[in-house]
C-alpha cells in the first residue's frame, strides 16, 4: 500500500533528526538566499511542518517530492524535499518558497 501524507511526514521528520541525512541542492540554497530563509528556519519546517499537497513524482529524476509547510519567523514557508523512495535513508532539499508572497 502506498504511503499517506502522514507517513511521509513522519519519515521526513525522522530523517531530519540527523543533519547527515539532509542534503541541500544548489537551487535550494540560491532560493533561500534570495528569499531570506535561513537554514534554521528551513530545518524547523522540515522537522515540524506538515504536508498539505499530495507528494508527487519528479518525472525527470523519478524521486518523490514532498512539500513541507509551516509558519516560521512570521512567514509561511514551504520546503520541498525529494526522496528516492519510501523508506529512503536521506533526502534532498530541492527548493524553498515563501507562501503568499
Amino acid at each position: 500500500m502506498a504511503w499517506s501524507k502522514r507517513d511521509w511526514e513522519k519519515h521526513i521528520r525522522k530523517l531530519s533528526t540527523s543533519d547527515e541525512c539532509i542534503f541541500w541542492s544548489k537551487h535550494a540554497k540560491q532560493q533561500m538566499r534570495s528569499r531570506s530563509i535561513t537554514i534554521p528556519s528551513a530545518m524547523d519546517v522540515i522537522r515540524k511542518g506538515v504536508i498539505h499537497l499530495e507528494p508527487e513524482v519528479d518525472m525527470k529524476k523519478g524521486n518523490i517530492v514532498c512539500r513541507m509547510e509551516r509558519f516560521v519567523s512570521g512567514r509561511s514557508l514551504a520546503i520541498c524535499v525529494a526522496l528516492e523512495c519510501e523508506g529512503a535513508s536521506e533526502c534532498l532539499v530541492v527548493t524553498a518558497i515563501v507562501i503568499g508572497s
